[in-house]
């Protein structure tokens, strides 16, 4: 049975090598290769219990049908997770990333500086006076600022080692994604921190732009729905919003934090 499933992993492994590099060939010469090939194969795949097999078949699809993005994402929607797509996306990103500065090089180099060495891409440096003022950098993903938020020295409170920048990368691969994120881990191993960073990044440092609840057993529905409250004239009411209603209403951040 040990051999058998290893077999099989090892077959998952090289069918999404396949998979994957069909999909550079067909992002190379997206025209040529859809229609000279047979791509029924493939889309047979997105069934596949694999999820990288899956996504780069669904990456081939998408190409070879010439999909829109509202399409394209439908199609993911189908057969992923948000989860699992921003987890493949990043290898994705990285994946193009170091093809196109390949691509870059091969094409720069001469017949006779050719050499058989490894080509490193060299990563392209965008500097903040290159971007608009609506958006900010935040380790390659670009986030829109707050609107009417004033630039600010964001003080430098993490220590950009390597596992804080991968952290703050996917944290903002999931905000682009504009959906709520979940981060675990042990007390005191920085999730506060890396939120607060990437809100003071965005023009969010402060409230009412970022709401901070800590969640306890005394903590119930009304506080963060809201409730009715009576007024100083005799039996009436208001609807007094809770801080998540609040936030969503007026589209600011909101860390629930037990």
């Amino acid at each position: 049975k040990k051999s058998s499933s290893q077999g099989r992993a090892l077959e998952d492994e090289r069918c999404a090598d396949v998979c994957k590099t069909c999909f550079l060939l067909l992002r190379s010469c997206t025209d040529t290769f859809s229609s000279r090939w047979d791509w029924g194969v493939v889309l047979a795949l997105l069934g596949n219990q694999h999820l990288e097999t899956r996504w780069w078949a669904a990456q081939c699809t998408s190409l070879a049908l010439h999909l829109t993005e509202a399409q394209k994402v439908v199609l993911l929607n189908q057969h992923f997770t948000p989860q699992q797509q921003i987890q493949m996306m990043l290898q994705t990103d990285c994946l193009t990333d170091v093809s196109r500065e390949q691509t870059k090089l091969m094409r720069s180099l001469d017949s006779s500086g050719m050499s058989d060495e490894l080509l490193v891409p060299k990563p392209t440096v965008v500097s903040a006076g290159e971007l608009s003022q609506a958006v900010v950098s935040v380790c390659g993903i670009l986030l829109p600022t707050r609107p009417g938020c004033e630039e600010k020295e964001v003080p430098q409170t993490l220590v950009p080692v390597p596992s804080t920048l991968r952290n703050l990368h996917c944290l903002a691969m999931a905000v682009l994604s504009q959906k709520a994120v979940l981060l675990e881990g042990p007390v005191g191993c920085g999730k506060t921190a890396l939120v607060e960073h990437l809100a003071a990044l965005t023009g969010r440092s402060s409230a009412p732009y970022l709401l901070k609840v800590q969640l306890g057993d005394q903590t119930d529905s009304k506080a963060l729905l809201g409730t009715y409250r009576c007024t100083d004239v005799p039996g009436e009411f208001v609807w007094q919003p809770g801080v998540l209603t609040q936030a969503v209403a007026r589209g600011n951040w909101i860390l629930l934090e037990d």
